[in-house]
């Protein structure tokens, strides 16, 4: 008889794609998921973590990235993936970074990273919530301060990625790689008779 096989097989495949459900669902912010894994510091040389994120990296400057360090990685760490994203966004969580493919000994990354999939050097950007492949900054809706997340996941391997993939697929591709992980949370608000360019709202 092969029913028993069967059937626990196929609850084997139920409880894997609930178990990717309540994943991708629940915990759909990086930060919350792995930040229990810690081990890794992260900071900025831009800003310290908790306070305001200066406006040469938002959209009320210059738009570029800020500068990002990190150490504390341990020994089977592969590759590095970042992600920065504003979960106060008035349409759930919002992506304004995806890095990945890092190699964990560079130890950081500078400020104004180009656009673009690949960086020679550094690794691959993703596509942010705008639809664009690089670094757009904080922009909320006017009135209103954010808190814009920056977690530096290391893995165990380096990942079967195309450049430009979303947050979503990068979810996906942690999930069980993940070794070690920090964050960098950093705020930013607008006057309330501003307005971002482009209608930025994130």
């Amino acid at each position: 008889m092969q029913t028993r096989p069967v059937a626990i097989a196929m609850l084997g495949v139920a409880v894997a794609a609930v178990g990717t459900f309540v994943f991708l669902n629940f915990y759909g912010a990086p930060s919350e998921a792995w930040l229990l894994r810690g081990g890794l510091d992260v900071s900025s040389g831009a800003f310290a973590n908790g306070t305001a994120i200066p406006a040469q990296y938002t959209c009320k400057g210059e738009d570029i990235s800020p500068p990002l360090s990190w150490g504390g990685y341990p020994p089977s760490a592969r590759s590095i993936a970042i992600i920065m994203e504003d979960p106060d966004a008035p349409s759930g969580t919002f992506a304004h970074w995806i890095l990945y493919n890092v190699r964990p000994g560079l130890g950081s990354v500078g400020s104004d990273q180009p656009d673009g999939g690949s960086i020679q050097g550094v690794g691959m950007q993703g596509t942010d919530d705008f639809g664009e492949v690089g670094y757009r900054g904080p922009c909320p809706p006017p009135g209103s301060v954010h808190h814009y997340r920056i977690t530096v996941f290391a893995l165990n391997k380096v990942l079967n990625m195309s450049p430009g993939s979303t947050r979503a697929e990068l979810l996906r591709e942690l999930m069980g790689h993940v070794v070690a992980s920090g964050t960098l949370v950093g705020t930013f608000g607008l006057p309330g008779n501003a307005a971002g360019p482009g209608g930025q709202q994130g």
